[in-house]
């Protein structure tokens, strides 16, 4: 095996540039002064993601190497998620500015819900010469003053390029036009909830005159005083297009992208044919190379469903689709009138096809058939899936994430399912005792599984089985469902069980209710790979009437008081009886 000390520097300053900065730190630091001499003066591109990580990393790197790499910081990611709860804040209170990062050149931030804090972030970035991406996720705030406030800071950024947007309101989620104009966007993606009504989009690329990339969602109603403009400088396209609109109105909107050469597009309700989609890319989309088409409808009830399939299907035979763009097209039914119609790039999810002999299958490329359309399926978010699956014939090779019911009462899910390879997340519903059997069988099958989620509609003392299965491969266990009334609360001999099984050897991320506090000292003290802890305890005499009442959280309180300083406590977001407890 070489050694890589005998490397020159300039080798080993290329293979750093594979690793994210957590684990650069982690593998190179401190193995002697040459290793720590290139980390802190010559390597000038760390790209941290803070995410999924222990608090106690995340201290290390933010107070024990960040003040002395700064200026070498090229792309920063932190995240307010459920897994790193009020990791932004602290962040601020180690690092109290960006301006630190004088090279930085993108952030990303994820689940920021102040208004005040978002825009202490983006008048920051205002200070930040090289900042050219900018993306922001899952912010929801309050406000539709505020909204516009942030849109005008962002675009008023001078060197920015590429931004995602996904801040929004709990009321107000169509997207704020911006009212300053920014001469650097090329790349923004607008997420949902976030929408833009048709009208708006004019003003919206006046405002960001150089835009090339552009994704969105489209609120699109008849309105017959739409009027189109040319953006010429457009050349990729992904949208979906929502509401009530007319083939004209189609028209009229595609007239704007002459040089567009990427479209990305999913309709819903309404089923154009290939005739109408040729006549639109030969006449106002001349440029086009890439094609994805998504449409999802309903077939009309006075007229046979196959003779509806194969006219629909066959309008996108032609020459233009087959031989000069070769773009092929998969079409299919689902309960009865239901029609699916996509081109062959895009990926499916499970709701999009059921297993059933009586749906219809069409496509255009002789190479294609129902097997190749299962392979592509990779989540099943119905736990009834299985319970509705006729056809016997079909195998899922490829699911990554999967939502069931137990038992398993489908004869032919062990056949359907071959391997779960690939499982990486796994939700089981209704569970009880006696089912433990498959529970470890789909465990055995899943040797890449890393997330499991267990609920009970009716929480027995039969839930202590899960503690018998094994899987080795386990880090997120869900013990706790806050969409349901009902949880089983763990007592101090459950607790100490848990511990002791398998499940808990290597799990980093714990959700669990229990039935007083000081089995969660237990927990935290005896799950030694364990870095959270979602909590909910059923001693807990939290109420939120105030302000007042909310610093003077009892059970907070209590905890801060008996763990170390380092953990961050806090209450959830989203559900104030749920505590996290990031350590």
């Amino acid at each position: 095996m070489m050694n890589l000390e005998l490397l020159p520097n300039e080798i080993l300053l290329d293979i750093f540039n594979y690793f994210y900065g957590i684990d650069l730190l982690h593998a190179f630091y401190d193995l002697n002064y040459r290793f720590n001499n290139l980390l802190y003066k010559q390597y000038r591109s760390y790209y941290f993601v803070f995410n999924s990580i222990s608090k106690r990393t995340f201290d290390t790197i933010c107070q024990g190497h960040l003040p002395f790499i700064s200026d070498q910081v090229i792309a920063l990611t932190l995240d307010n998620r459920e897994n790193s709860p009020e990791q932004i804040n602290l962040f601020l209170t180690y690092i109290p500015s960006f301006n630190l990062f004088t090279n930085v050149r993108s952030l990303t931030f994820e689940s920021i819900n102040s208004s005040e804090k978002l825009m202490e972030i983006i008048h920051q970035c205002h200070q930040l010469c090289n900042l050219t991406s900018l993306k922001f996720f899952s912010c929801i705030l309050q406000g539709e003053r505020t909204n516009q406030l942030i849109v005008d800071k962002i675009w008023a950024l001078p060197k920015l390029t590429h931004c995602v947007f996904n801040i929004y309101g709990r009321i107000q989620d169509q997207f704020c036009i911006p009212q300053k104009a920014s001469s650097s966007i090329t790349y923004l993606t607008i997420l949902t909830p976030n929408t833009i009504i048709l009208n708006q989009l004019n003003e919206l690329f006046q405002y960001t005159p150089c835009l090339k990339h552009f994704s969105a969602m489209i609120e699109c109603y008849s309105n017959k005083n739409y009027i189109p403009a040319t953006f010429l400088t457009l050349t990729q396209l992904k949208i979906t297009i929502i509401g009530d609109y007319q083939v004209q109105q189609m028209n009229l909107f595609f007239q704007s992208f002459l040089n567009l050469r990427y479209l990305d597009i999913n309709i819903w309700s309404i089923l154009f044919d290939g005739h109408r989609w040729e006549y639109m890319i030969h006449n106002y989309l001349p440029n086009l190379q890439i094609f994805k088409l998504r449409m999802t409808g309903t077939l009309a009830e006075d007229r046979n469903i196959e003779e509806q399939i194969d006219e629909l299907i066959d309008s996108f035979r032609s020459s233009f689709w087959i031989d000069e763009h070769r773009w092929f097209v998969r079409c299919f039914t689902e309960d009865g009138r239901k029609v699916y119609l996509y081109t062959l790039s895009n990926t499916f999810n499970y709701h999009e096809y059921t297993m059933s002999d009586s749906n219809l299958f069409k496509s255009t490329d002789p190479h294609d058939n129902e097997q190749r359309l299962c392979n592509s399926i990779n989540n099943i978010y119905k736990e009834t899936y299985f319970d509705q699956i006729t056809s016997s014939h079909l195998r899922l090779p490829n699911i990554k994430y999967l939502k069931i019911r137990l038992p398993i009462i489908c004869d032919q899910f062990w056949a359907i399912i071959p391997s779960l390879n690939q499982l990486k997340s796994l939700k089981i519903y209704s569970y009880v005792g006696v089912f433990q059997n498959q529970l470890q069988a789909l465990f055995d099958l899943a040797p890449n599984l890393h997330s499991v989620t267990i609920c009970e509609y009716q929480p027995s003392s039969s839930y202590m089985s899960i503690f018998k299965s094994k899987c080795t491969s386990l880090r997120n266990l869900y013990l706790l469902d806050s969409t349901q009334d009902c949880n089983h609360y763990f007592d101090e001999d459950e607790c100490v069980a848990l511990t002791r099984s398998s499940l808990s050897i290597q799990c980093k991320v714990l959700s669990i209710s229990v039935t007083n506090r000081e089995n969660i000292i237990y927990l935290i003290e005896n799950m030694y790979n364990l870095h959270l802890l979602i909590v909910k305890c059923k001693d807990d005499k939290y109420f939120k009437t105030s302000p007042a009442m909310e610093n003077n959280d009892e059970l907070i309180q209590w905890l801060k008081d008996r763990l170390p300083s380092t953990c961050s406590i806090a209450r959830d977001y989203d559900d104030s009886w749920v505590i996290r407890i990031w350590f």
